[in-house]
C-alpha cells in the first residue's frame, strides 16, 4: 500500500480539489475523505461504498419504458426478467397469481397481483416470478418495465 495525493480539477480548469487516498495492491484506491461530483462518472466495473450515499439525480434508467402483458396458465410460472417493474393483475375476484422470491431452496409468495393493486418488483432475473396457483384456470396480468 502507498499513499498518494489525487487532484481533481474543475471542468473550467479552475482549482480543484485534493483528496488524500491510499491505493491498495491489487490497484484499488481508497479515500480518506469525502468526495462530490457535479458531472457524470462513468465506472467500468464495481463501485462499493462503505457510508452513505446521496443520489440527486435520477435512479431510473433514462430510456422508455416498456409494456407488456403475460398469460399464465395453471400451474405455470414467470420467471420475471432483470429489472424494475409495476404489474396490476387480471380484474377477477381470485387470488390465483402470487409474486414470489426464491430464498431457502423454495418459492415463497411476496405479494398477490390483482386488478386494484399495482405491485412493484426490482427483479435479478432469476430468484423472482410470478406464479398461478389456480388448477383450471389461465390468467394474464400486465407489467411496465421502468
Amino acid at each position: 500500500m502507498f499513499i498518494s495525493m489525487i487532484r481533481i480539477m474543475s471542468e473550467e480548469g479552475g482549482p480543484g480539489q485534493d483528496f488524500n487516498s491510499y491505493v491498495l495492491a491489487d490497484g484499488r484506491a481508497v479515500f480518506a475523505s469525502d468526495i462530490s461530483v457535479d458531472g457524470d462518472i462513468s465506472v467500468g466495473g464495481d463501485i462499493s461504498v462503505d457510508g452513505g450515499m446521496t443520489i440527486d439525480g435520477s435512479l431510473l434508467p433514462t430510456e422508455d419504458t416498456t409494456t407488456g402483458s403475460q398469460t399464465l396458465s395453471p400451474g405455470s410460472s414467470w420467471i420475471i426478467p432483470r429489472g424494475i417493474y409495476s404489474f396490476i393483475g387480471p380484474n377477477v375476484s381470485s387470488y390465483d397469481l402470487d409474486v414470489e422470491v426464491y430464498i431457502n431452496s423454495a418459492w415463497g409468495a411476496i405479494g398477490t397481483l390483482r386488478y386494484t393493486v399495482t405491485t412493484q418488483v426490482i427483479s435479478d432475473g432469476s430468484n423472482y416470478r410470478v406464479h398461478n396457483d389456480s388448477d383450471d384456470e389461465s390468467f394474464t396480468f400486465y407489467w411496465r418495465k421502468h
